[in-house]
């Protein structure tokens, strides 16, 4: 501390301010490559002597303005001038922690950009490698797909709408041959039953509806788990027609 470097910054206070905490984080950062930490001492303007840096913090943490000395006279030194320009730890800290945390965003995001681009070209890789494999059965299986993706988006819609539509009507005509051929007039659970299904919606009530009232009018539905609905609706309306 016996030789001094004397700084001398010209322009607005803020400027300056900026400039000497510029100037104060770059020399903070060569203490820390020391071996030993130095005493952090500020001059004092105009006279020969130091005041410890954390002295003054804790003076202005306490609401003190100045700082004092009274050999070898007396002296009074703006506390604030003093620390102008210096960074203070907690400060220092965080944009140390800042500067740390943008570069391991910085290494996360180069790794999982890596990782992507990693899983891209082997799933690439593999496309690559099995449509050579296949060769001309590769190119048929692809236009295979794109005749199927657009089977299922246009012509399997309409066709199902169709077939619903087709067992809707062969129900229909299956209870009303039904309640033709029948001599007695019916009873009032079957009136009920019949009445809901010609009010009911959709193919599934439909069906819980319409095959009991079948079987109630004396005729065995004979469905099964797995069955054709439509193939199945125009054979039961055949045998009863045939009755």
């Amino acid at each position: 501390y016996n030789h001094r470097l004397t700084l001398v910054v010209v322009g607005l206070a803020k400027q300056m301010r900026e400039m000497l905490s510029m100037l104060r984080y770059k020399l903070d950062a060569i203490h820390t490559k020391l071996k030993e930490t130095p005493k952090m001492l500020i001059p004092l303007p105009g006279a020969q002597g130091f005041v410890g840096y954390k002295t003054l913090l804790t003076m202005e943490q306490k609401g003190k303005d100045t700082y004092e000395i009274y050999e070898p006279d007396y002296q009074e030194f703006s506390i604030a001038a003093l620390l102008e320009g210096i960074d203070t730890p907690t400060l220092s800290q965080k944009m140390d922690q800042l500067l740390q945390g943008q570069k391991e965003i910085k290494d996360n995001q180069g790794q999982l950009l890596a990782q992507q681009a990693k899983i891209v070209m082997l799933m690439k890789n593999h496309y690559n490698r099995v449509m050579s494999e296949l060769g001309e059965q590769g190119q048929a299986l692809q236009a295979a797909l794109a005749e199927t993706e657009d089977f299922l988006t246009g012509e399997l819609k309409g066709q199902g709408e169709a077939q619903v539509e087709a067992v809707y009507e062969a129900l229909d005509l299956t209870v009303k041959e039904l309640l033709g051929q029948r001599k007695e007039p019916l009873d009032a659970q079957l009136e009920q039953l019949y009445q809901d299904l010609k009010q009911s919606k959709g193919l599934e009530m439909k069906l819980k509806l319409g095959l009991p009232l079948v079987q109630l009018l004396g005729v065995d539905v004979g469905i099964e788990t797995k069955v054709d609905l439509l193939t199945w609706g125009k054979k039961l309306l055949k045998t009863v027609k045939g009755r």
